[in-house]
This record gives C-alpha cells, structure tokens and sequence, in this order.
C-alpha cells in the first residue's frame, strides 16, 4: 500500500489547473490547502469534488481514449452545464476503501500511475477494480479533523 500520497492541484490558470498525487500531508502544510477537497453530494453514491485551495475549481473527467481519460480541475459548476457529467464520480466503497468511477465515461476509474518520488500522476482506466479492490483502485478518504 502506498500511503502519504494525497490528490493535488497545482498550476492554476485562467480556467483549467492540473492534477497529481503528491506524497506529503496537506492537513499540516504550510503551503496551504493544496491537497484539501470538499465532496459536494449530488445523489446518494455521486460527488464532484472542488479545491479547497482554489475555489470554484471541480475535478474534471475529460478526453477518453478508449484505454484512459484525462482529469484536470476546472473553473466551473459542474451542477450547471450543458456538458454532462464532466464533474460528477460515484464511489464504491468496500471494506473502508473506496473506487471513483466517473459518471461522464461509466467503466473509467481513478488511478494513480507513474509515481517518481514525491509526485505521481492521476488518470482514469476503462477497467474496474472489482469485487475485490485490486490496489490500483483504492483509495482512502480522510476527513479533517480525523486522522
């Protein structure tokens, strides 16, 4: 299991910010809330996610390939679009993890890839971790105030 690593976003300008896994605690950085999310429920198992550093900005699925779709944070209300479910994940949660599936690209889920020291990248894959949770799949949610 490779913990430490939390989901952030950096780079942001104008309307779109990137997106990676940085291995550091967001809960005790002096950079400010850089790894921080607010999970904002739609339904029942739906939630888009916005920066807590950077306001307004919603984890946003976009450009599937087939294999992989990219994610980036995106200046915009993913409540309010004409675009579909661009904003919106459904979790499945089992044994207190937890598989991000987007609602835009069904069957695409949330990986990190490519981890090289401090940082790694984020992604979406057209598979599904399964019954059991295979660990490219997992990921755990951590609430402030709770360690």
């Amino acid at each position: 299991e490779l913990g430490g690593y939390y989901l952030d976003i950096h780079g942001a300008n104008g309307t779109h910010a990137e997106t990676r896994v940085t291995l550091d605690d967001p809960f005790n950085s002096t950079n400010g809330p850089w790894g921080l999310l607010a999970m904002r429920t739609i339904g029942e198992n739906e939630f888009a996610f916005e920066s807590m550093m950077h306001r307004g900005y919603f984890l946003d699925a976009h450009d599937a390939d087939g294999t992989y779709a990219k994610l980036r944070f995106v200046k915009a209300d993913p409540f309010n679009t004409p675009y579909g479910p661009w904003g919106l994940f459904e979790a499945h949660m089992r044994d207190g993890k937890m598989a991000l599936q987007s609602c835009l690209f069904r069957g695409y889920y949330l990986d990190v890839h490519s981890l090289n020291g401090t940082h790694g990248g984020v992604r979406l894959v057209n598979a599904d971790p399964g019954e059991n949770m295979e660990k490219w799949g997992q990921f755990k949610v951590r609430v402030e105030g709770a360690q």
